[in-house]
């Protein structure tokens, strides 16, 4: 930057010096040095404004970053990734304010605690997983699936009557 601001007080000078055979009245040197200032004033003050707006914009990314990961935290059981019990009721919430169709099932894995209790809640916590993906895979052309609690889902079918939804649950069940 110092050089810029030297380089371009060299062309100010070599403009007016040439234009008089080497005499310069003290008027025009002032003048220059004004305009050089000023030139070097506004090089500067642009410099650091667009230092400061792009660490600004680099920080609001983050904190948009960041705010996603904390959304998607507050929405989604941890272990199994799909929506919790408060982000199920918001969506639900939005369904029936649409007054759309809907079908609600709750169930849960028959036996759960023999399984904790033979193979140990690691094991108990796969299966959860394992089972999930499957309802998942199996509900989200229709609806979502929920961690209800525990070994608990609740399954929404969006837009499918009761008879339609007995039809689809009978399949994810076999």
């Amino acid at each position: 930057l110092l050089d810029f601001c030297l380089f371009a007080m060299f062309i100010v000078f070599l403009i007016f010096f040439k234009g008089n055979q080497g005499k310069i009245s003290i008027e025009h040197f002032d003048k220059s040095i004004q305009v050089v200032n000023a030139l070097a004033f506004v090089i500067m003050v642009s410099i650091i404004s667009f230092s400061f707006s792009k660490e600004s914009q680099h920080m609001e990314d983050k904190l948009i970053s960041y705010n996603n990961q904390l959304r998607k935290q507050a929405s989604v059981d941890a272990l199994t990734s799909l929506y919790n019990r408060r982000s199920t009721m918001e969506i639900v919430n939005d369904i029936v304010l649409q007054r759309r169709v809907m079908s609600i099932c709750i169930g849960d894995i028959d036996f759960f605690k023999k399984i904790n209790d033979s193979y140990g809640h690691d094991f108990g916590d796969t299966v959860l997983v394992a089972i999930s993906e499957v309802l998942k895979k199996e509900t989200e052309e229709y609806g979502f699936v929920a961690r209800w609690g525990g070994e608990e889902f609740l399954i929404v079918f969006a837009d499918l009557n009761g008879d339609d939804a007995y039809i689809k649950l009978s399949h994810i069940r076999d």
